[in-house]
Parts: C-alpha cells; structure tokens; sequence
C-alpha cells in the first residue's frame, strides 16, 4: 500500500502581531505610569521633599520662603531645630568676640598708662575705634628723616609694645604713612613716599618676627604714602603726624583665641 503524501505545511506569517501587540501594551503602562507621575498632588511631592531635608538634616538649606507642602506646624518645629543648633555654636562666637575686644581695651590702657608714666605722648599715640585699636609710632620718636631703620633709643618702647602683642597672640597689620612733601632721601634708595612708607613698615614686621618670633602668618605690611593722613598737611604740626607707623589691631580674635590663656 502506497504512502500518503505529505502536505506542505502552513506558515503563519502574522505571528509578528503578538510581539508586536506586547510592545503596544507595555508603551501604553509606561506613557499611564508617567501620566500618574506627573498627576500626583503637590502637597504629596512637598512632605516626600520636606521629610528627605529633615532625615538628612539639611538646616543650611534653610531659607524664609515655606517648604513645599510642609504644614505651618512642620516648618516651624523645623526651623526651631535648625535655630536651636546654631544658637550655642552663635553664642559661643559672640562671647569669643567680646572678650577679645576686653582684651584690646586692657592693651589700650595699659599703653595709655606706659606712654604717660614715660611722658611719650610726643611719640606714640593710642586710638580706639569701633572696629579695634591703632598705636600709632611717630617719625620723631622713631625714625630719623628719610630713614626707615627704627632709632636705637627707640627699640626699648617697640620692644614693650611687641612683648603685650605677643601675649595676645592677635593678628597685626603694619602700616607706613608719610605726608605728602617730597622724599629727599634719594641717596639712601628711596625714589618716593612709597618705597619709604613701605620700607618702615617692613622693618617692624621684620624685628617682630626676628626678635619676638611672632607668627609670620598673623602679620603683614603696607606703605601708604601720604594718602591716608590723619591731620592737614598745610602746616608742619600736622605733617609731623602724618609721618608715623601704626600699628593696627581689630576686633576680630586669632583662630586659637579660645585656648589663650587670660594674661
């Protein structure tokens, strides 16, 4: 008995619908995810922010503006936390502050004290202002006309000076000023009020670091020329106090000032 013939078999050629039905159902969940993403109420959006800042303790993210979707309630009990934790660290800054400018007032007045026991009023002078006190060495007391080497007879008096500045450990700016008549002192290599300025006030940078070893760090030196004058420079009285060295030290206390002991 002879065999069947076989049928060629059927090739469905729309199986391709199915995959590409799956494709069409999955773009549909997605693009339905993301329109209930972007439907979701605010105020839900602002607790899930509001909850992550106060997990990680994000208070320098503070600001006056409300956190979106944070109750009154929340905010505030925020805002108390983050303010209770900067208060010590403020309190403690202000009290540092104070009590150095206590410090500079008792340097002042010790100075005050020295220059009057020594009747050195014609040579140095000591201002107070609202941001620290100047001390003020004169050219007549310390420099010879057109020199910036500090007098011999004069080092005894800057010597007492760096000792109480070295006790406070506190940050000094030296400043060279002259008036505004030409420097005659060419020959010693100085082309202007400029260079001399600037000259006198490194030379006592200079002896505070190799006499005192006084930080390097916490001083520094300027020339001003007669740019910044304290009296008129019409009459000789008061070009005379225009050419002098200041010492200047400002409110703000050194770095280590809370480990100083009190002198």
């Amino acid at each position: 008995m002879g065999k069947k013939p076989k049928h060629a078999e059927h090739v469905n050629l729309e199986r391709w619908l199915v995959s590409y039905a799956d494709f069409i159902t999955l773009l549909f969940a997605f693009f339905t995810s993301l329109y209930a993403i972007t439907m979701m109420e605010a105020s839900k959006q602002g607790k899930m922010v509001f909850s992550t800042r106060a997990a990680f303790n994000m208070d320098f993210f503070k600001t006056k503006t409300p956190v979106l979707g944070a109750s009154s309630k929340q905010q505030d009990d925020f805002n108390i936390g983050a303010n209770l934790k900067r208060k010590p660290k403020a309190e403690k800054k202000k009290k540092l502050v104070q009590k150095h400018k206590l410090r500079l007032r008792k340097l002042a007045r010790e100075l005050e004290n020295h220059i009057a026991h020594k009747n050195l009023a014609d040579h140095i002078k000591v201002r107070t202002t609202r941001n620290g006190i100047t001390i003020s060495l004169r050219e007549a007391g310390f420099f010879g006309p057109g020199s910036a080497e500090v007098r011999q007879e004069s080092l005894p008096v800057l010597d007492m000076i760096a000792e109480k500045l070295v006790r406070i450990g506190q940050p000094v700016r030296v400043e060279g000023h002259t008036d505004d008549q030409p420097t005659k002192s060419s020959r010693k290599g100085f082309r202007s009020n400029w260079e001399l300025s600037s000259a006198r006030a490194i030379n006592v940078v200079s002896y505070l670091i190799e006499e005192f070893a006084y930080p390097a760090d916490r001083l520094s030196a300027a020339g001003y020329s007669s740019f910044r004058p304290i009296a008129s420079n019409e009459t000789p009285e008061g070009r005379s106090l225009n050419r002098r060295v200041d010492i200047v030290l400002v409110n703000t206390p050194p770095l280590n000032f809370a480990s100083l002991r009190n002198p």
